[in-house]
């Protein structure tokens, strides 16, 4: 979660996408669920079209499995 957290802030793309496997499932709560790594980049673009200096701080990390689940504060500029 914090490299997540870090490289979308910074809007890292190449990072970012590292994170996730080529068939991963995004889910966004705000934007929705988003499959492979061309819609996560799509994603990712269209935050930060749409707004700037995201802050992400993470809380209640859950891993099981391959899965990651976590909940985080976060603000932005839009």
């Amino acid at each position: 979660p914090d490299k997540f957290c870090k490289f979308f802030q910074e809007n890292n793309q190449k990072e970012f996408l590292e994170l996730f496997k080529e068939d991963a499932t995004y889910i966004d709560c705000l934007y929705g669920l988003f499959k492979g790594k061309k819609e996560i980049a799509k994603f990712l673009k269209k935050c930060h079209n749409e707004a700037e200096h995201y802050n992400f701080i993470p809380k209640n990390k859950i891993f099981q499995n391959s899965l990651i689940s976590f909940e985080w504060d976060f603000s932005f500029v839009s």
